[in-house]
């Protein structure tokens, strides 16, 4: 049985319409996976340099420090490898000791 043209192509962008709802779903259901690394890091991320903004002259300079100041305790790694590391409670620790009175 032969299929028109008009009907296959139809058949086709009924096929194509299917897999860009399939995809968009699939894509909705990725981004809100709250659980991904990424967003963890961000939020540890934003939770130290919320800490730090308070004596570093505002978000510019806390971010500034978070990617450039290399911390001598840890070795002298910034604080945004020790988050990456997954050690955000030493940058923490780091920062009450700061903020105590301590000295770097």
């Amino acid at each position: 049985m032969k299929i028109g043209r008009a009907k296959r192509q139809t058949f086709y962008t009924i096929l194509e319409a299917y897999q860009y709802i399939a995809d968009r779903r699939a894509q909705r259901f990725k981004s809100t996976q709250p659980a991904s690394k990424y967003y963890v890091e961000d939020q540890e991320m934003n939770r130290v340099i919320a800490r730090v903004s308070k004596f570093a002259g505002g978000v510019k300079g806390a971010r500034d420090w978070y990617t450039k100041y290399n911390i001598p305790e840890f070795g002298g790694v910034t604080a945004e490898f020790l988050v990456k590391q997954g050690r955000v409670n030493a940058v923490i620790k780091y920062l009450n000791h700061l903020e105590d009175g301590g000295y770097v």
